[in-house]
C-alpha cells in the first residue's frame, strides 16, 4: 500500500504543488526501495508499471 500511496501522493495535484510526472514518483520510489519500501513490492509495481502504464498514462494523465 505504501507504494501505491506514494505514487498517487506525487502524480497527484496538491494544494501546495502541482502533481509531478509518473517518471519523477517512479524513481523516488526505486531510489527508496530496501529503506522505506520493501524492495520485492518494488519490483511487482515496476513489472506492472511497465506492463500497464501506458494505459493509465493514456487514462489518468492526459496531459504528461
Amino acid at each position: 500500500m505504501a507504494v501505491a500511496d506514494t505514487f498517487d501522493a506525487i502524480t497527484s495535484d496538491r494544494p501546495y504543488r502541482k502533481a509531478l510526472p509518473a517518471y519523477a514518483a517512479i524513481e523516488e520510489i526505486v531510489e527508496n526501495a530496501g529503506r522505506q519500501f520493501d524492495p520485492d513490492v518494488v519490483e511487482l509495481f515496476l513489472k506492472y508499471w511497465l506492463k500497464h502504464g501506458n494505459e493509465y498514462r493514456r487514462v489518468f494523465l492526459k496531459d504528461e
